[in-house]
């Protein structure tokens, strides 16, 4: 008497081709929300990108303050 829960063997192939279904939907479903949740932080990125050219306007500035105290102070040599 077979069990309740056993397939017959015509379909036995069935549960195996739906679990790799499941897994490819969980794995495309993950895919999609990482990128979705990429687009939706625009703003993160933007400030970020501001305060890295905020960093560097100061590394030119002070680059710029250090070449012309260079060149006001005369060579010892």
């Amino acid at each position: 008497m077979p069990l309740p829960m056993q397939l017959p063997p015509e379909t036995a192939w069935l549960v195996p081709l739906l679990l790799v279904g499941v897994l490819l939907s969980v794995i495309v479903a993950l895919v999609v929300l990482h990128f979705v949740r990429q687009l939706a932080e625009p703003d993160e990125l933007q400030s970020r990108v501001e305060s890295l050219e905020d960093e560097v306007e100061t590394l030119r500035e002070s680059q710029s303050e250090t070449e012309e105290n260079e060149e006001s102070q005369p060579n010892s040599d």
